[in-house]
């Protein structure tokens, strides 16, 4: 991981240690800043959500849908902790019903 181009003269494990206190979607949020950022949080966020729990029925992934779509600060991190981030990146590979889900 760099940080070239955030700035030279603050070293890495400064800007982790920064970064360790910003909430799951924050960090997914300040991905788009630019190319170093993309890295710099995504290895964050990789660090908070190492093992994402795979969802063991349509109930349990339907339930967290609803919760990601009231856009909840708490619950996004909650949801950000538990399954990962962004959404694309869910384990969905136990669920065999995905009707009514959106």
């Amino acid at each position: 991981m760099t940080s070239i181009g955030i700035n030279d003269a603050l070293p890495e494990d400064v800007i982790g240690y920064i970064l360790s206190f910003l909430d799951v979607p924050t960090l997914v949020q300040n991905k788009a800043v630019c190319q170093s950022w993309e890295l710099l949080c995504t290895h964050m966020i990789d660090q908070k959500v190492s093992t994402p729990q795979a969802f063991q029925s349509h109930d349990e992934l339907k339930r967290t849908v609803n919760q990601y779509m009231k856009g909840n600060a708490a619950d996004a991190e909650e949801i950000g902790t538990t399954y990962v981030w962004p959404i694309g990146r869910w384990d969905v590979s136990k669920v065999e019903d995905f009707s009514s889900l959106f």
